[in-house]
């Protein structure tokens, strides 16, 4: 079995891929945290308007799990986070 830093470490590398598949890999440009993934995954932009990032994030939620759709659900209430 993994040790649960190694494990957590994982599940961050699979959140990291996730988000570049959806456009959101300039976040880990800007924040250095390319290491994250292994192999280097292609970096994949957002494509379209700002205001389809909205959809594009929804997407990116809907496909980690029920816990980041919940997070998603919360974030919707707070336009001082999420415009």
């Amino acid at each position: 079995m993994a040790q649960p830093a190694t494990r957590n470490l994982g599940r961050l590398s699979e959140i990291a891929q996730v988000a570049v598949r959806h456009g959101f890999g300039y976040w880990f440009d800007k924040h250095r945290l390319t290491d994250l993934f292994p192999g280097r995954t292609p970096r994949v932009e957002l494509d379209g308007q700002p205001s389809q990032r909205g959809q594009h994030l929804r997407e990116m939620l809907d496909e980690l799990g029920p816990t980041f759709v919940k997070f998603g659900q919360l974030l919707s209430t707070r336009p001082d986070v999420l415009p």
